[in-house]
C-alpha cells in the first residue's frame, strides 16, 4: 500500500474497510464513479505487483 498515492489508498480503504461501493465512494470525495473504478483497478494492480515481488 506504500506504492499507492493518497487518493488511491483512500478509495481502496473505503471499499475494503467501510464496504462502500463505487457510487458511494464517488459521492464522498466528489469524483466521478469512473475515477473511483480506475483508482480501484490501480490499487489492485499495485497489490498484485507487490505480491509478485515478494
Amino acid at each position: 500500500m506504500r506504492r499507492m498515492d493518497a487518493t488511491t489508498r483512500a478509495v481502496f480503504l473505503m471499499h475494503r474497510l467501510d464496504s462502500l461501493g463505487c457510487v458511494e465512494i464517488a459521492a464522498r470525495p466528489g469524483v466521478a464513479v469512473a475515477e473511483v473504478e480506475r483508482r480501484m483497478a490501480e490499487a489492485m494492480l499495485l497489490l498484485i505487483q507487490a505480491d509478485a515481488d515478494d
